[in-house]
């Protein structure tokens, strides 16, 4: 393929222009390709809460951990495959190209790719530094087309990663999910892990710790501990309106929010951002092999010929 661009590697766009592209890119697709991601995102996020509920109340949720874990994991499955899917629909819009999408090759690649990422992710982040890294593979691998074949899809996400680092850790920080579960499990933990190592901590000192955290959370991710508060608070006026109801005895647990709560904010969190987040990355891709291919200016070339 005959390079129409310079060879000199482009800078990457501002993060802020990259999420207010994105937001673009997604007011421009059909609302099919969003209800694409959702009808993938939701199952999953359904049954986590499910299962996490199920498992925190009573022994008798023993019995049937084995299945309700294999069925988690179906879809989890399920909502890469989808994830998959919606981003190269995303892909496709952006460059007017229309490609087949095989759902038997996604499905290999990104079942083969993603459970690492369980045990992978939170150990980056307890490093700290690979963590952008570390994301921006996984991001990728789900915005790349499945097509090609495994050296070419490996040495993309290679070069994709390590592309544009401050670019890709600023987004990692606005807007990653992960972050927000981080923030909101440090908030639910702390307090109670204080009372529990020395019963006699004062009030006052609690509920400082308690500041502390819930500061150093909104710090390392912002948008999305801010949206949480927002969804907490909504949990908590539903749970008290209607208080000795089933769904009340599961967000709360002795006056105080329980685990499943937690479970349920990070999971609407997730929903509300991971779509966005994931344009961010399809557009860095398309940026990405731009570079090299020009496709930006073919994609542009057809949009006037589409007018003309």
């Amino acid at each position: 393929m005959v390079n129409t661009k310079t060879s000199r590697p482009q800078p990457g766009l501002p993060a802020a222009v990259l999420i207010d592209k994105s937001g673009r890119l997604l007011r421009r697709t059909p609302a099919g390709v969003l209800c694409l991601y959702f009808a993938a995102a939701v199952p999953f996020a359904a049954g986590l809460v499910f299962f996490w509920a199920a498992m925190s109340r009573g022994n008798h949720s023993i019995w049937f951990a084995a299945a309700a874990a294999l069925v988690v994991s179906v879809l989890f499955a399920w909502m890469k495959i989808g994830q998959n899917l919606y981003c190269c629909r995303l892909s496709q819009h952006l460059t007017g190209r229309r490609e087949t999408f095989d759902i038997f090759r996604s499905a290999c690649v990104q079942t083969a790719i993603h459970p690492t990422g369980i045990l992978t992710l939170p150990i980056c982040l307890a490093i700290a530094l690979p963590y952008g890294w570390a994301c921006a593979f996984y991001q990728h691998a789900t915005a790349l087309s499945s097509r090609a074949d495994d050296r070419k899809l490996l040495r993309e996400l290679r070069q994709q990663t390590v592309q544009w680092p401050l670019q890709n850790h600023a987004v990692t920080w606005l807007m990653s999910p992960a972050l927000t579960v981080v923030g909101v499990s440090a908030v639910m933990i702390m307090p109670p892990l204080m009372r529990l190592i020395n019963p006699a901590t004062p009030v006052a000192l609690q509920m400082a710790t308690s500041m502390l955290f819930i500061v150093i959370a909104v710090l390392g991710s912002p948008v999305g501990m801010l949206m949480g508060a927002n969804f907490a608070i909504i949990l908590l006026l539903l749970s008290q309106a209607g208080s000795g109801s089933p769904l009340a005895s599961v967000l709360l647990r002795d006056g105080a929010p329980s685990s499943t709560f937690a479970v349920i904010v990070c999971c609407l969190v997730y929903l509300c951002l991971d779509p966005v987040v994931k344009s961010c990355y399809v557009l860095r891709s398309h940026h990405s092999r731009s570079d090299v291919t020009g496709e930006d200016l073919h994609a542009r070339l057809r949009q006037i010929s589409d007018v003309g």
